[in-house]
């Protein structure tokens, strides 16, 4: 009986709280009010060469609590903050890093990463990967916030782009997919979820099929992993996807404050999980445990 109700309680927290391949994770715990330029904590970043964040213009500044995301449908409310925040206050700022996408690093091990480029995806590199951010402001209608998937050497560059709604752009600023009904008000903290679909294809013929698209949710509905009604970016007279640096952008008035940046191979490392499954789970040790019980009668 012991062993049975120490392997369902095993088979339940390893549920709640197992990730599959956390790639790369920012969590600003770092001293508050310092600059972000030359932070080079986290994990999954770039070293020994240009590990850290660079502010090329304008300035980032650790702020004090960071930002918390909650949802009553997941289990946790997660992801929840673990040290601070980055909060980029007046236009022109652009605030970047590069993840490990060197030879053997974790891009590479996930076989994600083009070796020929240096970069993750690109051309005959395959698979499925997803991202997430969670981000404020004090005032969206003097603020504007760009995350940018910025490629040294070209590609499409795609990038969120926060200006009165949440959209997702090519490097120009052109849309490149709908807009979701949702647009940001007041200071809530909103988490953004990516998943990229990578077909390893370099087309812009439309007849070519190029299956390669990014789809993202703003604070996902719990059900489903992933969920429904997430927004499509690519179609087949698109690119495909690659990119080797992250930005983070304010090219508004106001603030903009951004928080545990992820990026995963599950859905989990990145996002929380529904309740049901969970619950289910739950249900599942409680049936088996009444079993076990009757038969020992």
């Amino acid at each position: 009986m012991t062993r049975l109700t120490s392997l369902c309680t095993a088979l339940l927290l390893g549920t709640g709280t197992a990730h599959a391949t956390l790639l790369t994770y920012e969590g600003f715990d770092y001293t508050p009010a310092e600059n972000i330029d030359g932070q080079d904590g986290g994990s999954g970043w770039r070293s020994p060469s240009n590990p850290s964040w660079s502010v090329t213009s304008g300035s980032g500044t650790i702020t004090s609590g960071g930002l918390s995301y909650s949802d009553a449908g997941y289990t946790g409310g997660a992801p929840s903050e673990t040290g601070h925040a980055l909060t980029s206050s007046g236009a022109s700022s652009r605030i970047q890093r590069i993840p490990d996408v060197d030879s053997s690093g974790v891009w590479d091990n996930a076989g994600l990463r083009n070796a020929s480029g240096n970069l993750i995806g690109g051309t005959g590199v395959t698979g499925t990967f997803y991202g997430s951010l969670l981000v404020s402001s004090s005032d969206w209608s003097s603020s504007r916030l760009i995350y940018e998937f910025q490629s040294t050497s070209g590609g499409t560059r795609p990038r969120l782009d926060i200006n009165g709604s949440f959209r997702l752009t090519d490097t120009n600023g052109g849309p490149i997919s709908n807009t979701p009904a949702i647009s940001p008000t007041g200071s809530n903290t909103y988490l953004v979820v990516f998943q990229f679909d990578l077909d390893g294809t370099d087309t812009t013929t439309a007849s070519v099929s190029n299956n390669s698209n990014i789809t993202f949710w703003v604070n996902p509905d719990a059900g489903t992993i992933p969920p429904a009604g997430g927004i499509q970016m690519f179609t087949t007279s698109r690119k495909l996807i690659e990119f080797n640096q992250v930005d983070v952008r304010n090219i508004g008035a106001g603030d903009v404050t951004v928080d545990e940046i992820r990026f995963g191979t599950e859905w989990s490392d990145v996002a929380p999980v529904p309740e049901p499954g969970t619950l289910a789970l739950v249900s599942i040790m409680g049936m088996t445990l009444f079993l076990f019980r009757r038969l020992r009668k």
